[in-house]
């Protein structure tokens, strides 16, 4: 008998996966390379007097404009990284009303977490604050009950309703 040198089928086809895997790793590290240096650190957008530019490193906004034969970029963001208005009391309102709107929103999110059961009432004692309670032994009797009661209602109007089309289908016959 002769031994035989090929690798095994089932060892070849590991092997086979192995190197695709392999492959589409590589692949994918050159692809996320190659877009990372094909894409720049700036971003322009044209604009009426110029162009805006945005740093995506650090998300600072300067706006570019030919002055004389030169081209210079100035800063508009604030120190908090916000646009800067030229209408500064403009801009304090509408924050305000912003602030006010958002409070507003958080407050009718909170009141109907309270009223579909996701969140205690904000007056309720910290102790009972836990979240979701499960009903007690008493409670899930009670909704038996309840439940047996509707079905036995059930099955005798459907027990009524046959004795009162019975009479029917024997006079057709």
């Amino acid at each position: 008998m002769t031994r035989s040198s090929t690798v095994p089928l089932e060892k070849s086809g590991r092997i086979t996966i192995a190197s695709a895997v392999l492959a589409l790793g590589v692949a994918a590290a050159t692809y996320a390379a190659a877009e990372q240096a094909g894409s720049g650190r700036y971003t322009m957008q044209k604009t009426d007097g110029g162009f805006v530019r945005l740093d995506t490193q650090t998300g600072a906004v300067s706006l570019c404009q030919k002055s004389g034969g030169s081209w210079s970029c100035r800063d508009i963001t604030n120190s908090q990284g916000q646009i800067e208005d030229g209408n500064r009391a403009g801009s304090a309102g509408e924050m305000a009303r912003l602030r006010r709107e958002n409070q507003e929103l958080k407050d009718e999110v909170a009141r109907l977490e309270e009223l579909l059961g996701l969140r205690e009432p904000s007056d309720a004692p910290p102790a009972s604050r836990n979240g979701f309670k499960l009903p007690s032994e008493k409670d899930v009797d009670q909704a038996f009950d309840y439940f047996e009661s509707m079905l036995r209602k059930f099955q005798e109007r459907l027990k009524r309703l046959e004795r009162e089309q019975a009479p029917e289908t024997e006079r057709k016959l």
